[in-house]
């Protein structure tokens, strides 16, 4: 089934035949839900040559996701001469929304007894025309390894991620606290604990597939 964004502009193109040959007639094209008409080309004017032709036919699409069933009719002085159904429904969806937009990473650092607090943050924003809610992550790799490989911090509670929720042009600051270990290694694989010896580098990701500029590496 053909699939369209909401309220988009679209100009169908049918072909069918209007008999007899110089007959004035109107067709329109019409979307239903539950046979109610919510979205038309209104009546468009033509002159029927016996045979097939095409007509264009421009139609505002409905503003609602769903799924509509799509009707033409042909008109002459006022009667209707046919009505066909289109072989498929017309399917209206909201695009995915675009991924958050990251601003550069900042890191502060406060040294404790036996670890180094790397305070991680970032702007984010949602430059959707629609409210946008989503996970953001926090990640981390040693320098010397490619960016597929990623290590997550976990967040206060235990969960893997931060919950987010912007509305149109809104921005909030992301913060996530790292700790680095001067001398001891990697001490869990996920989780807040970071081995300092090799140069980490940090970043965050959101759940649609935005990243935010690397920082490091430390």
């Amino acid at each position: 089934m053909p699939e369209f964004n909401p309220e988009e502009e679209r100009v169908a193109i049918a072909t069918f035949p209007t008999k007899p040959a110089g007959l004035e007639c109107t067709a329109e094209l019409w979307l239903a839900s539950d046979l109610i008409k919510v979205a038309t080309s209104g009546e468009i004017p033509f002159t029927a040559t016996g045979e097939d032709q095409s007509i264009s036919l421009p139609i505002s699409l409905p503003g609602v996701e769903g799924t509509y069933p799509a009707y033409l009719e042909v008109f002459s002085n006022g009667q209707r001469i046919a009505v066909f159904l289109g072989d498929e429904d017309v399917v209206i969806a909201a695009p995915a929304p675009a991924p958050f937009s990251f601003g550069a990473v900042s890191v502060s650092f406060t040294s404790e007894l036996v670890y180094t607090i790397a305070q991680m943050s970032v702007v984010v924003t949602n430059n959707n025309p629609t409210p946008l809610q989503g996970k953001i992550y926090a990640y981390w790799n040693w320098s010397t390894e490619p960016t597929t490989i990623k290590r997550y911090r976990r967040w206060d509670g235990g969960i893997d991620y931060y919950q987010l929720s912007l509305a149109p042009g809104e921005s909030q600051t992301v913060i996530s606290p790292f700790r680095f270990y001067d001398q001891w290694g990697d001490l869990l694989a996920n989780g807040p604990y970071i081995g300092a010896g090799g140069h980490p580098v940090l970043w965050f990701e959101d759940e649609f597939g935005g990243s935010s500029p690397m920082a490091g590496p430390f």
